[in-house]
């Protein structure tokens, strides 16, 4: 969250197109918006983290809801495997 909130926050500031925050953690998506962004992308669609329906139902961002078939760690180490 440190690394990307001054991000969010300077690009939001500087243009005038809707920043997209692509988390699966609710708390990462509540700050991001507060920060300037207008967008929340969650590939796990809602199923990481249970707070992300809360974040998600409110007035600021529509949700830009994704299925993955597994947890990230899960894909990462299926594309490692698959590169060797």
């Amino acid at each position: 969250m440190d690394r990307v909130l001054p991000v969010v926050a300077a690009l939001s500031k500087r243009i005038d197109i809707p920043l997209s925050i692509d988390t699966t953690k609710a708390a990462v998506a509540e700050e991001a918006i507060k920060s300037g962004a207008s967008i929340i992308n969650d590939i796990s669609a809602l199923r990481f983290d249970a707070a992300m329906a809360r974040v998600a139902a409110g007035p600021v961002a529509p949700l830009c809801s994704c299925t993955c078939r597994a947890h990230p760690s899960i894909c990462r180490t299926i594309l490692t495997m698959m590169m060797w």
